[in-house]
């Protein structure tokens, strides 16, 4: 799908890694809409290619099916990135992940099948696989036991697009992504340490003991690999992980920031349990061998992606 005649939607294309991906189509010369209704992303990640005509954007929930049809129209390839963007919403509210995750990916498989659409590209996430420590699950891993209500979301979303592939003839392709990290992040472990010493300098809470560790990859990666895998993935439906070999701990995120942020003397103040919250998974490894064997791994190690994620996220926050 990377001939310059290539139409694509994606859906949350004004977030953080949609934002990302919107960049990277458009350097490639394809033809892009968005859907976004900027309850998370925002509008100014993506406003020059607004400005200079090269995108279509629609800002408009995915629920309202005629702006849902406005955006898909014409696409050849849909990458559906809308989606809870935060796996803690959902312990206050557990109605999120149904709808934003689930009710949200059964609306635009409609959508394609309706206008006959033939592929999407499912953005989903390591966290289907469950807690099984530091086992390292490549794709064929089962049965997935999520232990988060957004692992289950994403796992649900999963079903579906697998049940519309038989179905109805659509072709699915599901990339679980390790942890995701860079420049105009919105959520997640960097975005809360950069508040909360906005805050407080003085010192960085830690939720959980600072030794939980995940593969962390890089954002230019992950785009790099999701258009990668839109020209070369061939089945019917195929799932594949998305993360470099290894994990980082919060601990050196952390440390990372502090660093960057010239913040010597700030203490890191750490909890006593393993995970940082009720759903978080404390330890994750991911294969990916898989997307390797295809012929595309990330340029950056785990703590690389971290390092490299980390100055690009300051660098951002700076110039504002």
């Amino acid at each position: 799908m990377g001939k310059k005649s290539t139409r694509v939607c994606i859906t949350g294309g004004a977030g953080f890694i949609g934002s990302h991906l919107v960049d990277e189509c458009v350097n490639r010369g394809m033809k892009v809409s968005v859907i976004d209704n900027l309850s998370v992303g925002k509008k100014d990640f993506i406003a020059p290619h607004i400005q200079s005509g090269t995108i279509e954007f629609i800002r408009a929930d995915i629920l309202d099916p005629y702006l849902l049809k406005v955006a898909l129209g014409g696409a050849e390839v849909v990458y559906h990135l809308a989606a809870n963007p935060d796996a803690r919403w959902g312990l206050e509210d557990p109605s999120i992940d149904l709808e934003l995750d689930v009710i949200t990916t059964f609306q635009v498989l409609e959508g394609m099948r309706k206008l006959k659409i033939p592929r999407i590209v499912l953005a989903s996430s390591g966290t289907v696989y469950g807690d099984v420590g530091t086992l390292e699950v490549d794709e064929k891993y089962g049965p997935c036991r999520p232990i988060s209500l957004y692992g289950a979301g994403k796992l649900a979303a999963e079903g579906f697009v697998s049940a519309y592939t038989e179905s109805f003839g659509i072709q699915g392709v599901i990339c679980r992504f390790g942890n995701v990290i860079g420049a105009r992040a919105t959520h997640g472990a960097l975005y809360d340490f950069a508040n909360k010493l906005r805050a407080d300098p003085s010192v960085l809470e830690v939720l959980g003991n600072g030794k939980q560790a995940k593969p962390y990859i890089n954002v230019k990666d992950l785009v790099g690999a999701l258009t990668f895998i839109a020209d070369k993935a061939k089945g019917p439906f195929e799932t594949y992980n998305i993360a470099p070999t290894g994990a980082t701990t919060v601990e050196f995120l952390a440390k990372t920031l502090l660093k960057e942020l010239g913040l010597k003397k700030t203490g890191i103040k750490t909890g006593d349990t393993a995970g940082g919250w009720r759903g978080d998974i404390p330890q994750s490894r991911m294969n990916s061998r898989k997307l390797a064997d295809l012929g595309w791994s990330p340029r950056y190690t785990s703590d690389q992606a971290v390092e490299a994620g980390v100055k690009a996220f300051v660098r951002d926050l700076r110039s504002k």
